[in-house]
């Protein structure tokens, strides 16, 4: 069995990648810097998203942290509070 992306992310202590996140068809625009083609809401919902994930993964009271959440390199349309 081979690990997808959000196979991966959901091991307890993997970083989360906000790509597993964000709409498939919002990545190549974020990735190529196409900021004027993103939807801002699905992405900021997706970056919210991976951060409450992060958040529900973590036990603050065990030796475990909570995971860190990564955002790779591009151009980000945000439209809303993160």
């Amino acid at each position: 069995m081979s690990l997808t992306k959000v196979s991966y992310s959901i091991i307890q202590g993997a970083p989360v990648n906000v790509f597993d996140f964000i709409p498939a068809a919002q990545i190549p625009l974020i990735t190529s810097h196409n900021v004027a083609a993103q939807d801002g809401a699905a992405i900021v919902a997706g970056i919210n998203a991976a951060l409450e994930y992060a958040r529900l993964q973590g036990k603050p009271t065990s030796y475990i942290t909570r995971p860190m959440v990564i955002m790779p390199a591009g151009t980000y349309r945000i439209t809303d509070s993160i």
